[in-house]
């Protein structure tokens, strides 16, 4: 036993020496792995796979609203299906299709070749999650250890290969954050119109991004109400206002505000599978677009027929059984099939399960395979009650010091999140989908968690709080990584 104390000593010197440029190096390998993964899943996962309602060149969803685009030059003359959406993503991506058909007119590789952009915005959300730690003032080891959760989430890597709107829009709202907190930390008018600029983008590509709106709102009352000097300073905030207005408003409401003098869309407004009526086109559509329009019209309809069986599998749950944290035993077997609207109705269930696999299966004739990913699900668990009540200790803590007239940034991370949460609850009470509860739709939630949860432990002062979040991050890890293993190996 001396000998292995002496050992342990040794090596807990050592660490303790060296232990920066060895992390280093664990770092720059962590990247090079969470960057080849995401190239891998780009090139070797074909299309439709991994893809949610995806469509095709001559038909609904979004790839037939980039083909649309590059076919015709012009935006759809219709909101028919995934053809509300704002239309930053489907301009770029009929981009990539037009350069494209220079080299080859092949139309399955083309629509292979638009996997180019989600590996780009994929590779760039995690440059912009690092830089966001960086400005919150995370220490160097947090800092680590909150990167691997990202370089390994699974959800993240997925996306590489997909060609919806999601993950440009998680890029810039993440953007969009990122220049809040330099904002926040040094008001300007240059920033307010920087903030502009990428909050309207993130608008321009999904109508979720409306949300930073409200928040960067409340940010610039915050930051006004707090100083002591306001009668001074009052004009140079109307200014960044202004600014701000000026430039996120126009660039992104337009397609809402032409969708609402064309269509009569709201302005707000999501595609509602629990309402077909709402859905049906009730222009009439003539000349050459009506060939197509009557192959949209027949394929938007089989996919909303069986959205609302998913709907109605997951109703015939008490509203009890969908909000309350069910058993182990449920999660388990749930992971096993891939039937999202029959296994996935429980919310605190679809936010472990996608979080870790989405809607991927695992085969229950490969044991290894079921008992790996048994072991991520237990273990995000743990991760998640954990972290959970660092959550809880910091808004208290942040809540303290506004009632002692002191507001943190950490509270407009909170209030961000807090919206987004409710949307997700609300949305999912009013109209569960397998879909719908999916963790993708929380994705900007998780960077803004571990952004809060760097500041909760740089200003930790307990050991044992601060080890508490370190656990709860590394279980996290751990969690991701099995389940990397479970999804490699099927």
């Amino acid at each position: 036993m001396r000998m292995f104390r002496k050992i342990f000593r040794e090596v807990k010197e050592w660490w303790g020496e060296n232990w920066t440029g060895v992390a280093k190096l664990i770092m720059v390998v962590f990247w090079f792995l969470g960057i080849l993964m995401r190239l891998g899943v780009a090139i070797e996962v074909k299309m439709p796979a991994w893809n949610y309602d995806m469509g095709g060149p001559d038909g609904y969803g979004h790839m037939g609203y980039m083909w649309r685009i590059y076919q015709t030059g012009r935006l759809p003359q219709w909101n028919y299906t995934q053809f509300y959406h704002p239309p930053l993503h489907y301009l770029i991506g009929a981009g990539v299709l037009k350069i494209s058909s220079i080299f080859t007119q092949d139309a399955e590789l083309m629509q292979n070749l638009l996997k180019i952009m989600p590996f780009i915005w994929s590779v760039l959300i995690l440059v912009v999650a690092w830089r966001m730690f960086g400005e919150v003032g995370m220490r160097k080891r947090m800092k680590y250890v909150a990167m691997t959760v990202m370089l390994f989430q699974t959800g993240l890597i997925r996306m590489a290969c997909s060609v919806n709107n999601d993950s440009l829009s998680i890029l810039l709202i993440l953007y969009s954050l990122l220049w809040l907190i330099r904002w926040w930390k040094n008001p300007s008018v240059k920033l307010a119109g920087v903030l502009g600029l990428f909050t309207g983008l993130a608008v321009m590509t999904k109508a979720s991004g409306m949300v930073l709106f409200l928040v960067e709102f409340l940010a610039l009352m915050v930051k006004f109400l707090e100083r002591k000097d306001k009668k001074r300073i009052w004009r140079n905030y109307a200014k960044m206002a202004l600014v701000f207005m000026l430039i996120s408003l126009p660039i992104g409401l337009w397609y809402p505000v032409r969708n609402y003098m064309k269509f009569g869309q709201e302005l707000t407004y999501v595609l509602d599978l629990g309402n077909v009526e709402k859905n049906v086109i009730d222009r009439p559509v003539s000349g050459p677009e009506r060939g197509f329009m009557t192959k949209l019209e027949e394929e938007g309809a089989r996919a909303t027929i069986f959205w609302i069986k998913n709907h109605e599998n997951t109703l015939e749950h008490s509203l009890f059984e969908r909000v309350v944290p069910p058993g182990m035993e449920q999660l388990l077997i749930g992971r096993r099939r891939v039937d999202a609207s029959r296994d996935y109705y429980n919310l605190y269930a679809s936010v472990i399960l996608t979080s870790l696999y989405e809607d991927l299966g695992v085969s229950e004739e490969k044991y290894g395979e079921v008992v790996i990913s048994a072991l991520s699900v237990i273990v995000m668990v743990w991760a998640s009650v954990i972290l959970a009540g660092v959550m809880t200790r910091g808004l208290v803590r942040v809540l303290s010091g506004i009632r002692a007239e002191r507001v943190e940034f950490e509270m407009i991370m909170f209030i961000y999140m807090v919206i987004l949460i409710f949307g997700y609850v609300m949305a999912n009470l009013r109209l569960p989908m397998g879909c719908t509860t999916s963790f993708r739709y929380l994705m900007p939630i998780m960077v803004a968690s571990l952004t809060v949860t760097g500041m909760e432990e740089k200003m930790a002062r307990g050991r044992i709080y601060r080890r508490a979040i370190y656990l709860g991050l590394l279980l996290m890890v751990v969690a991701y990584g099995l389940a990397d293993l479970a999804i490699m190996a099927g």
